[in-house]
């Protein structure tokens, strides 16, 4: 039980720790970051054994604070610049961001920087998996149909890139936003399509990948510089599609087509989040190509039988 509960924390809780102690450590310091995440996780495995604490994530956050000044301390790096937050003001300003709003702050700082245009396209995927959603190296190569030693050096190229090109963590402003976002969206996309266009046996990682594309997109709309139509179009493509995960293959893992899908399988939830979000992104005048594959997909939705569906209008919108 304590394994699943632990398992169950890192794929949901390490990113956004790594998130929040990256703001206040400092980007410079990630490698280090992440090193005291997951041996925090490790100690977790040991310690949980015996008793669990009542608050897991509290215990986490805060031993993976310590482990980190630990690092440093043992490492003997930049002590003049090491925070001291053992009381104070200091500690006060870091308990403080692990508030669900500042986490969440630091999780769309850190979609920025993972999803920034000048990393090398190939390595935004994995590194925005690893940062902020906390897949391993492992489940990164397993998802994207690739070998782990490449993973391994799309990661340490990014962080390579993030060094040398002097990437900030934070999120942009004014005129740099819209192509910042377009980059994010870009990212979000991909990651989703890596899920959803997956022929792998492996459900799990199938569907992990889709829910974290829709969850990183609703990261988006709860900000008010981010909650743009276009944000609110790829929601909503994200949602009608992921509806259909579970009538895409039958019994013997094949993909069916739109024709032969049992749409009786459809969620029905997620259809009506997706319909949720398309009023929302249609308020304005404002279009992207994410308005129109989701009105498509829409149409197709709508229609009870294959034989029902209204083409000339998914003909209109391509």
């Amino acid at each position: 039980m304590e394994n699943q509960l632990i398992d169950h924390l890192f794929r949901h809780h390490s990113g956004k720790m790594v998130s929040v102690l990256t703001r206040f450590f400092g980007l410079q310091h990630l490698g280090i970051i992440e090193d005291a995440v997951q041996d925090t996780f490790i100690k977790a495995s040991l310690s949980w054994r015996t008793k669990q604490p009542e608050n897991p994530e509290a215990w986490l956050n805060k031993v993976a604070k310590n482990r980190v000044l630990d690092i440093f301390r043992t490492l003997k790096a930049q002590q003049n610049n090491l925070p001291q937050i053992n009381q104070g003001t200091q500690s006060i300003a870091i308990n403080e961001l692990f508030l669900d709003s500042e986490i969440e702050d630091a999780q769309l700082r850190m979609i920025f920087t993972a999803c920034h245009p000048k990393l090398d396209a190939r390595d935004r995927i994995s590194f925005a998996l690893k940062t902020v959603s906390g897949f391993s190296i492992k489940e990164i190569a397993s998802a994207l149909l690739t070998k782990e030693d490449t993973i391994k050096k799309r990661l340490l190229r990014a962080k390579k890139s993030i060094k040398q090109q002097h990437i900030p963590f934070k999120i942009p402003q004014g005129n740099a936003l819209p192509q910042r976002l377009d980059s994010v969206l870009e990212v979000l996309y991909l990651i989703f399509n890596e899920g959803f266009h997956s022929n792998k046996t492996d459900k799990l990682i199938q569907k992990e990948l889709c829910a974290e594309a829709i969850r990183l997109t609703q990261i988006l709309l709860k900000k008010d510089i981010t909650r743009q139509p276009k944000v609110y179009a790829l929601c909503a493509l994200l949602c009608f599609h992921a509806a259909r995960l579970d009538a895409k293959t039958n019994t013997n893992n094949e993909i069916l087509d739109l024709k032969t899908q049992n749409r009786s399988l459809w969620h029905k939830p997620l259809i009506e989040r997706g319909n949720v979000m398309m009023y929302k992104a249609v308020e304005t005048h404002t279009f992207s190509h994410y308005h129109y594959e989701a009105a498509i997909i829409a149409e197709h939705l709508k229609a009870s039988t294959f034989e029902q569906t209204d083409w000339n209008k998914i003909h209109h919108w391509y």
